[in-house]
């Protein structure tokens, strides 16, 4: 977060969304985002991983990942969906 003088308040990450003139909409890495935000909004991908519900760094293992079937390791990320079943 950081003070924004325009505003006179403490402003977050998007905040640039609550003025117009500030929207990033001409470069190409807003529009790519757009690009695949539309396809997923619209269903129409293939998605890398199906099902996933939760993810975590490679850095780190959380409790709950023993409980969940990993499903995609993409970068630094891995990918779970559904919780396993009780034997």
């Amino acid at each position: 977060m950081r003070w924004d003088p325009t505003r006179k308040r403490t402003v977050a990450d998007f905040s640039w969304t609550e003025l117009g003139a500030l929207s990033p909409d001409d470069r190409t890495a807003w529009k790519r985002a757009m690009t695949v935000a539309t396809a997923v909004y619209d269903d129409v991908h293939d998605p890398i991983a199906p099902g996933a519900l939760f993810y975590h760094s490679t850095k780190s293992r959380p409790g709950w990942a023993r409980t969940r079937t990993a499903i995609a390791t993409i970068g630094n990320h891995i990918f779970y969906g559904e919780v396993l079943p009780v034997p």
